[in-house]
């Protein structure tokens, strides 16, 4: 990403930034149903597809330094 390192780590930590970028085309907007982005913390993100069928994604978050990595 080309912008500021904090505004770039807060678009893949803050769902009110998530919320405008994060699915693929054909998608609708994603809903957040839990973005606890810290070491140990995990997240779950249902995005519905224009035909109605809903997709989740979960992921562990292992380890997490502000602004610097998300592993």
């Amino acid at each position: 990403m080309d912008g500021p390192r904090t505004l770039d780590f807060q678009m893949f930590t803050d769902p009110a930034h998530v919320v405008h970028w994060w699915r693929p085309q054909g998608f609708q907007t994603p809903i957040i149903e839990k973005l606890d982005a810290r070491s140990g913390g995990s997240s779950r993100i249902c995005v519905p597809h224009n035909d109605g069928t809903m997709y989740t994604c979960s992921n562990q978050y292992h380890e997490v330094i502000a602004p610097e990595r998300i592993v």
